[in-house]
Order: structure tokens, then C-alpha cells, then sequence
């Protein structure tokens, strides 16, 4: 349909107008989603909260890290677009692995051992799981270095991921129609 040749044309990298076009929903996202949540805590969750400022002040970089993660795995599978046909089949994989690997079905602590201590090393712990940990379990200043170090470490590494492989999709990248 000639969408991705005048993404390609245009003098902003696609990356960044795709970074943009997710950073501008997040307000109406808020919008929707703040009130359930502050309904929910404070009807019910507000002793799970942590009392450590030093966490809670941290919270919303961890939420960035896992947003920015999130957002590069999801442009690393449009990326292999350009080398398969079968990038939903990829995308349904990811969301079964994301699903069980990262707290969103059950507690990490609840799955098998050797998975457990896979998952807590994958990028999918620091999309979900890490936030949550922050905001809910009192840390040490050790492991608040290891979350968020893990989390800025998964961030680099999807980003490189991600643009590097849309660097060389794009090479073999070839316009057709009229």
C-alpha cells in the first residue's frame, strides 16, 4: 500500500515516528486506566504499597524502563517483517512467552524452579514483574541496583536489537506498484 516507502521517505526516522505516535496515546491510556487503579488501591491495595521513598521515587523510571523495553521488543518484531511473512504467528509466540515469563498469569515465585530463574534473567520480568516489585516489596539498595540495572541493560540491548535489525530490513527493503 506504499505506507512503508513514505515512512521511508519522510526526513524523521520511522523509529522515532513510531516512538512519538506511542508516547502521544499514553495520556488517554491514563486517563483511562489511573482512576481503576487509585479505585483498587485504595479500596484494597494500599497496604501492599511499600512505604520506602526511595522506591516509590524510583517507581516511575522503572515504569519508563519497562515501557521502553516493551516498545522495542514490539518494533524488533515489525522489524522482521522485512526478512519473514510470518511476523503475527511471532508476535502470538512473544505474548505466550510474555505472558508466563513475566508475572502477567501467575507470580514468578509460583512457577517451577529452573523456569523461575530463567525468567527472572529474560527481558519479560523487567516489562512487568520489576515495576510491580518496586512498588510492592520493600528492596534493598543491592537489588534496587540489579532490578534497574537489569531493566536499563534489557532497554539497550532491545533498542541496539531493534535498530539494528531495521537497519538491515531496510537495506533489503524494495518498492513495488505504480
Amino acid at each position: 500500500m506504499g505506507a512503508m516507502s513514505m515512512r521511508l521517505l519522510r526526513p524523521i526516522h520511522p523509529f522515532f515516528a513510531y516512538l512519538a505516535s506511542h508516547i502521544a496515546a499514553i495520556p488517554f491510556r491514563t486517563m483511562i486506566a489511573l482512576p481503576l487503579a487509585l479505585i483498587l488501591l485504595f479500596s484494597s491495595g494500599a497496604s501492599a504499597l511499600t512505604d520506602s521513598p526511595l522506591q516509590l521515587a524510583l517507581l516511575p523510571i522503572s515504569i519508563g524502563l519497562a515501557w521502553l523495553i516493551t516498545f522495542a521488543i514490539m518494533f524488533l518484531i515489525g522489524a522482521l517483517a522485512f526478512f519473514m511473512t510470518q511476523t503475527f504467528a511471532l508476535a502470538n509466540l512473544y505474548f505466550g512467552l510474555y505472558s508466563l515469563l513475566s508475572g502477567y498469569l501467575l507470580p514468578l515465585d509460583l512457577l517451577p524452579h529452573p523456569i523461575a530463574a530463567a525468567a527472572r534473567w529474560l527481558p519479560f520480568r523487567f516489562m512487568l514483574s520489576a515495576p510491580i516489585e518496586l512498588m510492592t516489596r520493600t528492596q534493598h539498595r543491592d537489588d534496587l541496583v540489579r532490578l534497574l540495572g537489569g531493566q536499563a541493560a534489557w532497554a539497550a540491548i532491545t533498542l541496539a536489537a531493534a535498530l539494528v535489525l531495521w537497519h538491515r530490513g531496510v537495506r533489503r527493503f524494495e518498492a513495488v506498484g505504480g
